[in-house]
Protein backbone atom coordinates (compact mmCIF):
# COMPACT_ATOMS: atom_id res chain seq x y z
CA UNK A 1 0.00 0.00 0.00
CA UNK A 2 1.12 3.82 -0.91
CA UNK A 3 5.05 2.24 -2.66
CA UNK A 4 4.30 4.14 -5.15
CA UNK A 5 3.44 7.45 -3.52
CA UNK A 6 6.27 6.91 -1.22
CA UNK A 7 8.51 6.53 -3.55
CA UNK A 8 7.49 9.59 -5.27
CA UNK A 9 7.39 11.79 -2.17
CA UNK A 10 11.14 10.51 -1.72
CA UNK A 11 11.89 11.41 -5.05
CA UNK A 12 10.39 14.89 -5.63
CA UNK A 13 10.83 15.67 -1.63
CA UNK A 14 12.29 18.82 -2.69
CA UNK A 15 9.09 20.36 -4.82
CA UNK A 16 6.34 18.84 -2.67
CA UNK A 17 7.40 21.13 0.14
CA UNK A 18 7.83 24.16 -1.97
CA UNK A 19 4.51 23.33 -3.15
CA UNK A 20 3.07 22.66 0.24
CA UNK A 21 4.62 25.88 1.38
CA UNK A 22 3.79 28.39 -1.34
CA UNK A 23 0.18 27.00 -0.99
CA UNK A 24 0.02 27.65 2.71
CA UNK A 25 1.80 31.11 2.64
CA UNK A 26 -1.31 32.07 -0.23
CA UNK A 27 -4.45 30.34 1.43
CA UNK A 28 -3.29 29.82 5.16
CA UNK A 29 -3.89 26.50 7.14
CA UNK A 30 -5.14 23.72 5.10
CA UNK A 31 -4.70 19.95 3.82
CA UNK A 32 -2.30 18.44 0.87
CA UNK A 33 -3.44 15.78 -0.75
CA UNK A 34 -1.41 13.53 -3.19
CA UNK A 35 -3.76 11.13 -5.05
CA UNK A 36 -2.40 8.29 -6.87
CA UNK A 37 -3.36 7.48 -10.63
CA UNK A 38 -1.26 5.14 -12.02
CA UNK A 39 2.45 5.80 -11.78
CA UNK A 40 1.36 9.30 -11.77
CA UNK A 41 0.25 11.62 -9.24
CA UNK A 42 -2.63 14.33 -8.76
CA UNK A 43 -1.44 17.21 -6.23
CA UNK A 44 -4.24 19.32 -4.72
CA UNK A 45 -4.07 21.37 -1.61
CA UNK A 46 -7.64 22.09 0.26
CA UNK A 47 -8.91 24.51 3.37
CA UNK A 48 -10.21 23.51 6.18
CA UNK A 49 -13.97 23.18 5.13
CA UNK A 50 -13.28 22.14 1.56
CA UNK A 51 -11.51 18.70 2.49
CA UNK A 52 -13.31 16.02 0.12
CA UNK A 53 -12.35 12.94 2.74
CA UNK A 54 -15.20 13.47 5.55
CA UNK A 55 -13.32 10.87 7.61
CA UNK A 56 -10.35 13.13 7.10
CA UNK A 57 -12.07 16.37 7.64
CA UNK A 58 -13.26 15.48 11.27
CA UNK A 59 -9.78 14.07 12.16
CA UNK A 60 -7.73 16.82 10.99
CA UNK A 61 -9.85 19.53 12.42
CA UNK A 62 -9.86 17.52 16.11
CA UNK A 63 -6.03 17.82 15.66
CA UNK A 64 -6.04 21.01 14.92
CA UNK A 65 -7.68 22.03 17.90
CA UNK A 66 -4.93 19.72 20.05
CA UNK A 67 -1.97 21.18 18.49
CA UNK A 68 0.03 24.06 19.09
CA UNK A 69 3.68 25.16 17.92
CA UNK A 70 5.76 23.07 15.20
CA UNK A 71 7.00 20.04 16.94
CA UNK A 72 5.65 16.63 17.79
CA UNK A 73 6.78 16.84 21.46
CA UNK A 74 2.84 16.31 22.08
CA UNK A 75 1.84 13.71 20.32
CA UNK A 76 1.88 10.20 21.04
CA UNK A 77 3.08 7.79 18.20
CA UNK A 78 1.75 4.91 19.84
CA UNK A 79 1.07 2.16 16.99
CA UNK A 80 0.88 4.51 14.28
CA UNK A 81 3.10 4.48 10.81
CA UNK A 82 6.46 6.27 10.60
CA UNK A 83 8.06 7.41 7.94
CA UNK A 84 11.16 9.42 8.09
CA UNK A 85 11.72 11.29 4.62
CA UNK A 86 15.54 11.82 3.65
CA UNK A 87 17.39 14.61 5.32
CA UNK A 88 17.45 18.01 3.38
CA UNK A 89 19.84 20.33 3.17
CA UNK A 90 18.05 23.79 4.48
CA UNK A 91 19.63 27.16 5.48
CA UNK A 92 17.80 28.38 8.70
CA UNK A 93 18.00 30.79 11.41
CA UNK A 94 16.11 31.08 14.55
CA UNK A 95 13.19 33.13 13.02
CA UNK A 96 12.39 30.55 10.53
CA UNK A 97 9.13 28.68 11.41
CA UNK A 98 9.12 25.43 9.59
CA UNK A 99 5.01 24.13 9.80
CA UNK A 100 3.23 20.48 10.46
CA UNK A 101 2.18 19.25 6.76
CA UNK A 102 -0.87 17.98 7.13
CA UNK A 103 -0.51 15.05 4.30
CA UNK A 104 -3.15 13.29 2.39
CA UNK A 105 -1.70 10.07 0.81
CA UNK A 106 -4.46 8.30 -1.13
CA UNK A 107 -3.54 5.47 -3.66
CA UNK A 108 -6.98 4.84 -5.33
CA UNK A 109 -8.46 2.11 -2.62
CA UNK A 110 -7.31 4.02 0.30
CA UNK A 111 -6.42 7.32 1.98
CA UNK A 112 -4.71 7.84 5.07
CA UNK A 113 -3.95 11.07 7.17
CA UNK A 114 -0.35 12.08 7.88
CA UNK A 115 1.11 14.72 10.08
CA UNK A 116 4.52 15.87 8.88
CA UNK A 117 6.39 16.77 12.01
CA UNK A 118 9.89 18.95 10.91
CA UNK A 119 13.02 17.88 12.94
CA UNK A 120 16.13 19.92 12.59
CA UNK A 121 18.88 17.88 12.01
CA UNK A 122 22.77 18.78 12.83
CA UNK A 123 24.57 17.97 9.68
CA UNK A 124 28.56 16.76 10.09
CA UNK A 125 29.63 19.95 7.65
CA UNK A 126 28.50 21.90 10.82
CA UNK A 127 25.05 23.08 8.76
CA UNK A 128 21.72 21.90 9.29
CA UNK A 129 19.34 19.66 7.51
CA UNK A 130 15.34 19.05 7.82
CA UNK A 131 13.59 15.73 8.05
CA UNK A 132 9.71 15.50 7.82
CA UNK A 133 8.84 12.38 9.90
CA UNK A 134 5.15 11.67 8.86
CA UNK A 135 2.80 10.18 11.47
CA UNK A 136 -0.66 8.45 10.24
CA UNK A 137 -2.91 6.01 11.55
CA UNK A 138 -2.78 2.66 10.71
CA UNK A 139 -5.75 0.34 9.39
CA UNK A 140 -6.96 -2.24 12.12
CA UNK A 141 -5.19 -4.96 10.29
CA UNK A 142 -1.73 -3.52 10.11
CA UNK A 143 -2.05 -2.68 14.51
CA UNK A 144 1.81 -3.27 15.77
CA UNK A 145 0.79 -6.28 17.43
CA UNK A 146 4.03 -6.68 18.85
CA UNK A 147 4.73 -3.42 19.91
CA UNK A 148 7.07 -2.95 16.36
CA UNK A 149 6.26 0.72 15.07
CA UNK A 150 7.53 -0.71 11.57
CA UNK A 151 5.08 -3.57 11.67
CA UNK A 152 2.27 -1.05 11.33
CA UNK A 153 3.12 -0.18 7.38
CA UNK A 154 3.03 -2.07 4.32
CA UNK A 155 6.88 -2.56 4.44
CA UNK A 156 7.05 -4.19 7.72
CA UNK A 157 3.97 -6.36 6.84
CA UNK A 158 5.80 -8.04 3.76
CA UNK A 159 8.84 -8.35 5.83
CA UNK A 160 7.29 -10.26 8.39
CA UNK A 161 5.34 -12.32 5.52
CA UNK A 162 8.69 -12.72 4.14
CA UNK A 163 10.53 -14.24 6.82
CA UNK A 164 7.62 -16.73 7.64
CA UNK A 165 7.32 -17.89 4.22
CA UNK A 166 11.39 -18.11 4.17
CA UNK A 167 10.96 -20.63 6.93
CA UNK A 168 8.62 -22.90 5.45
CA UNK A 169 9.76 -23.10 1.80
CA UNK A 170 13.08 -24.34 0.97
CA UNK A 171 13.43 -21.89 -2.30
CA UNK A 172 12.54 -18.65 -0.46
CA UNK A 173 14.54 -19.71 2.27
CA UNK A 174 18.42 -20.00 -0.47
CA UNK A 175 17.12 -16.20 -1.40
CA UNK A 176 15.47 -14.32 1.33
CA UNK A 177 18.54 -11.96 1.68
CA UNK A 178 18.08 -10.75 -1.83
CA UNK A 179 14.45 -10.24 -1.95
CA UNK A 180 12.97 -6.60 -1.85
CA UNK A 181 10.78 -7.23 0.71
CA UNK A 182 13.26 -8.28 3.14
CA UNK A 183 16.25 -5.89 1.95
CA UNK A 184 14.02 -2.84 2.71
CA UNK A 185 13.87 -3.64 6.57
CA UNK A 186 17.15 -5.34 6.56
CA UNK A 187 18.74 -3.18 4.58
CA UNK A 188 22.10 -4.73 2.94
CA UNK A 189 24.05 -1.98 2.54
CA UNK A 190 26.51 -0.93 -0.64
CA UNK A 191 29.45 -2.12 -1.89
CA UNK A 192 31.44 0.72 -0.33
CA UNK A 193 30.09 0.08 3.02
CA UNK A 194 31.98 -2.68 2.94
CA UNK A 195 35.30 -0.91 1.88
CA UNK A 196 35.09 0.86 5.04
CA UNK A 197 34.52 -1.68 7.22
CA UNK A 198 37.48 -3.64 5.67
CA UNK A 199 39.51 -0.60 5.77
CA UNK A 200 38.86 0.09 9.41
CA UNK A 201 39.34 -3.80 10.60
CA UNK A 202 42.57 -4.63 8.63
CA UNK A 203 44.72 -4.41 10.92
CA UNK A 204 42.77 -6.92 13.75
CA UNK A 205 44.58 -10.00 12.69
CA UNK A 206 41.76 -11.94 14.52
CA UNK A 207 39.06 -10.67 12.29
CA UNK A 208 41.64 -11.58 9.59
CA UNK A 209 42.36 -15.11 10.36
CA UNK A 210 38.28 -15.91 10.80
CA UNK A 211 37.62 -14.43 7.11
CA UNK A 212 36.55 -18.06 5.62
CA UNK A 213 34.43 -18.89 8.68
CA UNK A 214 32.87 -15.20 8.20
CA UNK A 215 32.05 -15.59 4.22
CA UNK A 216 29.78 -18.90 5.81
CA UNK A 217 27.45 -15.97 6.79
CA UNK A 218 26.44 -15.40 3.26
CA UNK A 219 25.70 -19.25 1.81
CA UNK A 220 22.83 -18.19 3.97
CA UNK A 221 19.90 -16.43 2.01
CA UNK A 222 21.94 -15.98 -1.26
CA UNK A 223 22.72 -12.08 -0.61
CA UNK A 224 24.60 -9.47 -2.93
CA UNK A 225 28.05 -10.06 -2.76
CA UNK A 226 31.02 -8.24 -3.75
CA UNK A 227 34.74 -8.69 -4.72
CA UNK A 228 37.14 -6.82 -2.16
CA UNK A 229 40.05 -7.83 -3.84
CA UNK A 230 42.85 -9.02 -1.46
CA UNK A 231 39.76 -10.48 1.08
CA UNK A 232 37.57 -11.75 -1.26
CA UNK A 233 33.78 -11.86 -1.86
CA UNK A 234 31.53 -10.39 1.29
CA UNK A 235 27.73 -9.09 1.58
CA UNK A 236 28.31 -5.59 2.83
CA UNK A 237 25.52 -6.89 5.51
CA UNK A 238 27.92 -9.72 6.95
CA UNK A 239 30.71 -7.04 7.36
CA UNK A 240 28.12 -5.07 9.01
CA UNK A 241 28.34 -7.72 11.96
CA UNK A 242 32.07 -7.69 11.55
CA UNK A 243 31.93 -3.86 12.11
CA UNK A 244 29.22 -4.62 15.10
CA UNK A 245 31.64 -6.92 16.42
CA UNK A 246 34.87 -4.78 16.35
CA UNK A 247 33.15 -1.86 18.51
CA UNK A 248 32.10 -4.75 20.76
CA UNK A 249 35.67 -5.83 21.45
CA UNK A 250 36.52 -2.21 21.40
CA UNK A 251 33.92 -1.67 25.00
CA UNK A 252 33.59 -4.65 26.03
CA UNK A 253 36.42 -6.90 25.34
CA UNK A 254 36.04 -10.31 24.61
CA UNK A 255 33.21 -10.70 26.83
CA UNK A 256 34.19 -14.52 27.41
CA UNK A 257 31.75 -16.19 29.89
CA UNK A 258 29.40 -13.10 29.27
CA UNK A 259 25.49 -13.83 29.22
CA UNK A 260 24.47 -12.37 26.53
CA UNK A 261 20.98 -10.94 25.36
CA UNK A 262 20.26 -9.92 21.57
CA UNK A 263 16.96 -7.74 21.41
CA UNK A 264 15.76 -7.43 17.96
CA UNK A 265 18.44 -9.76 15.79
CA UNK A 266 16.47 -10.20 12.30
CA UNK A 267 17.55 -13.50 10.72
CA UNK A 268 20.80 -13.87 12.74
CA UNK A 269 23.81 -12.81 11.53
CA UNK A 270 25.52 -10.81 14.30
CA UNK A 271 24.54 -14.02 16.21
CA UNK A 272 26.18 -16.30 13.49
CA UNK A 273 29.85 -13.81 13.40
CA UNK A 274 30.03 -13.06 17.20
CA UNK A 275 29.81 -17.17 17.78
CA UNK A 276 33.62 -17.03 15.95
CA UNK A 277 34.92 -14.76 18.91
CA UNK A 278 33.17 -14.87 22.02
CA UNK A 279 32.99 -17.99 24.12
CA UNK A 280 30.00 -16.67 25.82
CA UNK A 281 28.33 -18.67 28.66
CA UNK A 282 24.57 -17.83 26.77
CA UNK A 283 23.55 -16.04 24.36
CA UNK A 284 19.23 -15.32 24.33
CA UNK A 285 18.32 -14.65 21.13
CA UNK A 286 14.79 -12.43 21.33
CA UNK A 287 12.93 -11.66 18.15
CA UNK A 288 8.83 -11.40 17.25
CA UNK A 289 7.67 -14.43 15.90
CA UNK A 290 8.21 -14.29 12.03
CA UNK A 291 11.78 -13.76 12.22
CA UNK A 292 12.33 -15.97 14.94
CA UNK A 293 10.79 -18.78 13.02
CA UNK A 294 13.53 -17.92 9.88
CA UNK A 295 16.32 -17.99 12.27
CA UNK A 296 15.86 -21.34 13.82
CA UNK A 297 16.43 -22.37 10.40
CA UNK A 298 19.28 -19.79 9.77
CA UNK A 299 20.99 -21.42 12.62
CA UNK A 300 20.32 -25.32 11.55
CA UNK A 301 21.40 -24.60 7.98
CA UNK A 302 24.56 -22.95 9.82
CA UNK A 303 25.75 -25.83 12.08
CA UNK A 304 24.58 -28.05 8.83
CA UNK A 305 27.73 -25.59 6.91
CA UNK A 306 30.31 -25.98 9.63
CA UNK A 307 30.73 -27.79 12.78
CA UNK A 308 32.89 -24.89 13.94
CA UNK A 309 30.24 -22.48 13.74
CA UNK A 310 30.13 -22.50 17.53
CA UNK A 311 25.98 -22.31 17.36
CA UNK A 312 24.59 -24.88 19.04
CA UNK A 313 20.47 -23.40 19.73
CA UNK A 314 18.07 -24.82 21.87
CA UNK A 315 14.67 -25.69 20.04
CA UNK A 316 11.78 -23.91 21.76
CA UNK A 317 10.55 -26.81 23.94
CA UNK A 318 13.65 -26.22 26.23
CA UNK A 319 14.30 -22.55 26.52
CA UNK A 320 13.32 -22.89 30.24
CA UNK A 321 16.17 -25.41 31.08
CA UNK A 322 18.92 -23.24 31.49
CA UNK A 323 21.00 -25.50 33.16
CA UNK A 324 23.11 -26.74 30.17
CA UNK A 325 26.78 -25.42 30.06
CA UNK A 326 27.15 -26.55 26.81
CA UNK A 327 29.43 -23.15 25.31
CA UNK A 328 27.92 -21.29 22.71
CA UNK A 329 24.19 -22.18 23.55
CA UNK A 330 21.75 -20.33 21.57
CA UNK A 331 18.31 -19.85 23.31
CA UNK A 332 15.69 -18.43 20.70
CA UNK A 333 12.73 -16.60 22.58
CA UNK A 334 9.70 -14.23 22.13
CA UNK A 335 10.17 -11.47 23.77
CA UNK A 336 6.74 -12.47 25.86
CA UNK A 337 8.95 -15.37 27.15
CA UNK A 338 11.85 -13.39 28.60
CA UNK A 339 12.10 -14.41 31.91
CA UNK A 340 12.07 -11.33 34.08
CA UNK A 341 14.65 -12.89 37.02
CA UNK A 342 17.64 -13.66 34.36
CA UNK A 343 20.82 -11.33 34.69
CA UNK A 344 22.89 -10.47 31.51
CA UNK A 345 26.30 -9.25 31.20
CA UNK A 346 25.04 -7.24 27.98
CA UNK A 347 22.27 -6.21 26.34
CA UNK A 348 22.73 -5.92 22.42
CA UNK A 349 20.25 -4.16 20.21
CA UNK A 350 20.74 -3.06 16.09
CA UNK A 351 17.59 -0.41 16.11
CA UNK A 352 15.19 -3.14 17.82
CA UNK A 353 14.95 -1.50 21.06
CA UNK A 354 14.26 1.80 19.59
CA UNK A 355 11.96 1.07 16.88
CA UNK A 356 9.12 -0.57 20.01
CA UNK A 357 6.40 2.08 20.90
CA UNK A 358 6.34 3.84 24.17
CA UNK A 359 4.24 0.62 25.82
CA UNK A 360 6.85 -1.54 23.96
CA UNK A 361 10.04 -0.35 25.81
CA UNK A 362 7.86 0.58 29.00
CA UNK A 363 7.21 -3.22 28.91
CA UNK A 364 10.45 -4.60 27.95
CA UNK A 365 12.78 -2.14 29.84
CA UNK A 366 13.23 -4.66 32.31
CA UNK A 367 15.34 -6.42 30.65
CA UNK A 368 17.71 -3.50 30.73
CA UNK A 369 17.54 -3.52 33.84
CA UNK A 370 19.21 -6.91 34.16
CA UNK A 371 21.61 -5.93 32.21
CA UNK A 372 25.16 -5.07 33.12
CA UNK A 373 26.03 -3.61 29.79
CA UNK A 374 24.43 -2.56 26.72
CA UNK A 375 24.91 -1.66 23.08
CA UNK A 376 22.39 0.28 21.47
CA UNK A 377 21.74 1.39 17.40
CA UNK A 378 19.47 4.04 17.76
CA UNK A 379 17.42 5.94 15.56
CA UNK A 380 14.91 8.09 17.56
CA UNK A 381 13.90 11.12 15.58
CA UNK A 382 11.74 12.59 17.96
CA UNK A 383 14.04 14.53 20.42
CA UNK A 384 11.74 14.39 23.30
CA UNK A 385 11.16 10.37 22.82
CA UNK A 386 15.21 10.01 23.17
CA UNK A 387 15.76 12.38 25.96
CA UNK A 388 13.10 10.37 27.90
CA UNK A 389 14.89 6.81 26.93
CA UNK A 390 18.33 8.27 27.76
CA UNK A 391 17.15 9.82 31.46
CA UNK A 392 15.35 6.42 32.13
CA UNK A 393 18.72 4.73 31.20
CA UNK A 394 21.08 7.09 33.38
CA UNK A 395 18.67 5.74 36.30
CA UNK A 396 20.11 2.39 35.91
CA UNK A 397 23.61 2.87 34.38
CA UNK A 398 26.39 4.61 35.56
CA UNK A 399 27.09 5.97 31.89
CA UNK A 400 25.10 6.28 28.74
CA UNK A 401 27.89 7.33 26.15
CA UNK A 402 27.02 8.37 22.48
CA UNK A 403 28.74 8.16 19.35
CA UNK A 404 27.85 8.57 15.71
CA UNK A 405 27.50 5.24 13.72
CA UNK A 406 30.79 4.33 11.66
CA UNK A 407 29.06 4.13 8.11
CA UNK A 408 27.58 7.81 6.97
CA UNK A 409 23.73 7.53 7.77
CA UNK A 410 21.23 9.79 6.15
CA UNK A 411 19.23 9.68 9.11
CA UNK A 412 20.93 10.51 12.08
CA UNK A 413 21.89 7.40 14.01
CA UNK A 414 24.05 7.32 16.97
CA UNK A 415 25.11 4.18 19.39
CA UNK A 416 24.50 4.12 22.36
CA UNK A 417 27.34 2.33 24.88
CA UNK A 418 25.67 2.07 28.18
CA UNK A 419 27.87 0.89 31.30
CA UNK A 420 27.02 0.33 35.12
Amino acid sequence: MFDVLLALLEKNQVNLIEIFLKERKEKGEGLFTIIQDGNKADIRYYSPDKIPYDDISKEYNEKLKDITGNTADKIKVNDKWIITLPILQIETDKDTVIPIWNLVLDDGDNHVFFQGFPQEVDLKNGESGLQYVLVGEPHDATVAKNNWTVEATTNGQKYLQKCLDSSLSYSLFMTFRSDSSFCKIIIPGKKEDGDFILQRVSNDSDIKNNFDKIKLNDKIGSPMVYNYKNYGYFSPGTLKHVNTFYELKEHFGYMKNWNILEFGGGYGGLCHILSYFVKWNKYYFVEIKEPLELVKKCFMYIESLSQDSGICWKPQDNILNETDETKNNVICLLPEEVNENTKYDLFISEFGFCELNEKGIEKYMFILENSINAYLSMNLWDKHKKKTLKDKLLTMFKTVEEYPVFLKSDWGDYVWICKK
